[in-house]
């Protein structure tokens, strides 16, 4: 099935901010594979707007607390063009501590 304007916009976007997620945390792609249970070349077709992640892999992501509070961010469907006004509003942001 050929992906419509809107698929193609919501897999831009989960690009974008698992992108943003990987390196706030200072990971690569393997270590972000590893938390997710996923192989390295999974995050790299995410990270392209290919595919997106599993409902699966997702939850293996958010249970680690530190990435918890960005879970309804995640999930917002807010334009990309106001991606970087997203960050910036989030109240709480999570520890660095591991």
């Amino acid at each position: 099935m050929a992906k419509t304007a809107s698929d193609k916009r919501y897999n831009e976007l989960f690009a974008k901010k698992i992108t943003y997620l990987r390196n706030k945390f200072n990971l690569t792609r393997s270590q972000f594979a590893a938390l997710m249970g996923v192989v390295p070349g999974s995050c790299d077709l995410w990270e392209r707007g290919q595919v997106v992640p599993s409902t699966v892999a997702m939850y293996k992501l958010f249970k680690y607390p530190q990435f918890r509070v960005y879970l309804e961010w995640f999930f917002d469907d807010d334009p990309i063009d106001n991606f970087q006004c997203i960050i910036s509003s989030q109240s709480q942001e999570p520890s660095e501590d591991k």
